[in-house]
């Protein structure tokens, strides 16, 4: 696994960390944790162990162990090392000192950021190179620009960068062939089962769920005035769909309507992925083949993201991104 060493230049002085390139992430011992938030190393246990057992984040995911050489006295002794990546930094930055805390994450979103688009650039260039193929791979191009401009133009934390991270690797690799690219076509699995919408009782009962649980304010979730004495919201849905759409295709124009088009005052990227999860659910296609999750979380949060940078001309590069994305 390539490493490389970034130094982190704070108030008193300068910090190293482990940049994982492979992982997008940054690597960290107990000690460098400490001496990053100006604490004592006890403290950062102590905050440590309080984030695994709220099970805020799985330690399987988030700490490895290495075998490091230490000279003590005369000695050169072998230790296992326990290091923390990125996101467990972040969460203690938050626990110690907040005003910290943001300083490094706006560094350390910056670190990840320059490895990402330096990646996509590099690949992107070498793809090009195939012959007679410049001028089919405008769909690829137009999406990763998409997240260009979203890396560029906003501030990203951690698990957000990875998130864009994992849906353009996904959406890269699912691809079935490159003649995909050569032929300037996306394939798509057939997909012939019976849909099933939701109804407007039960978008108020998720939405109002919703609120609840965020304790959101009343606009949470309120249509905008522009949009009152319309059809229902759950009519506007359906009217998006047409008969030979997919469950995929319906879903991610649902999910394109609420987070683009934003017809609620508050709450319109919160209510689209939550409705978005909810349509895949329904139609039981939110899992893949193995039980999984056609998408993480992060990569979820991700999608959002990007359909909120895209332009208003980009939306059927976005539906097909989302598409592909649950084809797999």
């Amino acid at each position: 696994m390539t490493m490389k060493l970034e130094i982190y230049q704070g108030a008193e002085g300068e910090v190293f960390f482990d940049v994982d390139e492979m992982n997008q992430t940054i690597w960290a011992e107990q000690g460098k944790i400490a001496e990053l938030f100006e604490v004592d190393r006890t403290v950062i246990s102590r905050h440590l162990r309080n984030i695994f057992v709220d099970e805020e984040l799985e330690a399987e995911k988030c700490v490895k162990e290495e075998v490091e050489e230490r000279l003590e006295g005369n000695r050169r002794i072998a230790r296992r090392i326990k290091k923390y990546n990125l996101d467990v930094i972040i969460s203690v930055g938050y626990r110690v000192n907040s005003k910290k805390a943001t300083k490094f994450r706006i560094w350390a979103s910056s670190i990840i950021k320059r490895y990402m688009t330096e990646g996509v650039a590099v690949n992107y260039d070498l793809v090009k190179k195939l012959p007679e193929q410049s001028e089919k791979l405008q769909n690829l191009e137009e999406t990763l620009g998409i997240v260009r401009r979203m890396l560029t133009e906003t501030s990203l934390s951690a698990n957000e960068a990875n998130g864009v991270l994992e849906v353009v690797t996904k959406y890269a690799d699912s691809f079935a062939t490159i003649s995909e690219y050569l032929n300037n076509k996306i394939i798509f699995s057939v997909d012939t089962r019976a849909r099933r919408d939701l109804s407007e009782v039960e978008i108020e009962n998720y939405v109002s769920d919703l609120r609840e649980r965020l304790n959101e304010s009343e606009n949470f979730g309120v249509l905008a005035e522009n949009n009152r004495g319309e059809t229902l919201i759950s009519a506007r849905i359906q009217n998006l769909f047409e008969r030979s759409d997919s469950v995929a295709r319906r879903a991610a124009k649902l999910l394109y309507f609420i987070v683009h088009e934003k017809p609620f005052l508050e709450g319109n990227q919160q209510i689209g992925a939550l409705l978005f999860v909810v349509y895949l659910s329904v139609n039981f296609f939110q899992l893949n083949e193995q039980g999984e999750t056609k998408l993480s979380d992060r990569a979820l949060t991700a999608l959002v993201l990007l359909i909120a940078e895209s332009q208003p001309e980009e939306k059927e590069l976005m539906l097909n991104l989302i598409c592909k994305l649950l084809d797999k």
